[in-house]
């Protein structure tokens, strides 16, 4: 998807007049144009608040590498869950044990981070996990880096499980 949709790329459910406010504000910003078309596509429906986490760290992965530019958003994802996810996840005796086997060749920093992509981290997560672990990248991230907030995707600033 093209850049110019900014976050309206991503699906956004609307449950209070904040999020319909930032949204019209986003949608009225967009130009409308032959060469620019997009198409919008509205339904009635509860989203369960892990995919709302889950859309927002996304959306936090692609804040971070549009303001920074180091690395894509991808490469974002793949260094939180190393520094935040793993930790996290490395508490669970099965995760741990997968962890350490992978890492029993001592491989370097730069070939976990090319294994990462492949390491189910945050999908393993439950909601107290994801929240632990956005609110880490949020309390590390969000000084360098403007986040969306939370509230785009209905949830509270802090996250709570």
């Amino acid at each position: 998807m093209s850049d110019f949709l900014g976050l309206l790329k991503f699906p956004q459910t609307i449950v209070n007049d904040f999020q319909r406010n930032e949204f019209l504000q986003q949608f009225r910003a967009l130009e409308v144009s032959a060469e620019n078309p997009f198409t919008v596509t509205m339904k009635l429906g509860k989203e369960k608040r892990s995919d709302a986490m889950n859309r927002l760290s996304h959306m936090w992965y692609s804040d971070c590498a549009k303001q920074g530019a180091e690395f894509d958003a991808g490469g974002i994802k793949s260094i939180a869950k190393h520094k935040w996810g793993v930790p996290i996840m490395r508490e669970d005796e099965s995760f741990n044990a997968t962890w350490l086997k992978l890492i029993i060749g001592f491989p370097t920093y730069e070939e976990i981070m090319d294994f990462m992509p492949l390491l189910p981290v945050t999908s393993l997560m439950d909601n107290a996990q994801m929240s632990r672990y956005m609110n880490d990248f949020n309390r590390v991230m969000g000084v360098k880096y403007e986040l969306t907030d939370p509230r785009m995707v209905g949830l509270n600033r802090e996250l709570k499980n």
